[in-house]
């Protein structure tokens, strides 16, 4: 028979691993333009870049707060380019990557190894 106290260890471990789920979002400029004033809103958290120049990348690693789908919006030759994205739980991970274009075209991949 199990005991007790190896129940509770077994419960607090699983909701310690459970709740330790980290999600990746890395952001590259793939052109040669300066990308500006990045938000970012998944899992219920909120992130702002400032600038991403060109060529450079920048990775958000988190905890989902929430669920919720995710959103990028980011500002190129003055005009706000914007694009939804994945789907977030507190329990999962996932991971992404998304890529600027000097068009202001935005490219999404899922369930990439960061």
């Amino acid at each position: 028979m199990i005991s007790i106290q190896k129940i509770l260890l077994i419960l607090l471990s699983t909701s310690l691993m459970i709740g330790c789920a980290k999600n990746d979002i890395s952001i590259y400029n793939l052109g040669s333009k300066e990308w500006n004033n990045i938000n970012v809103s998944a899992g219920g958290r909120s992130f702002n870049i400032e600038k991403l120049d060109e060529g450079a990348s920048h990775t958000l690693r988190f905890n989902s707060q929430a669920e919720g789908g995710g959103e990028i919006s980011a500002d190129l030759d003055g005009k706000i380019h914007e694009r939804k994205f994945g789907y977030f739980t507190p329990n999962l991970t996932d991971n992404y990557e998304i890529m600027l274009k000097d068009d202001g075209s935005i490219w999404i991949n899922e369930g990439v190894d960061n």
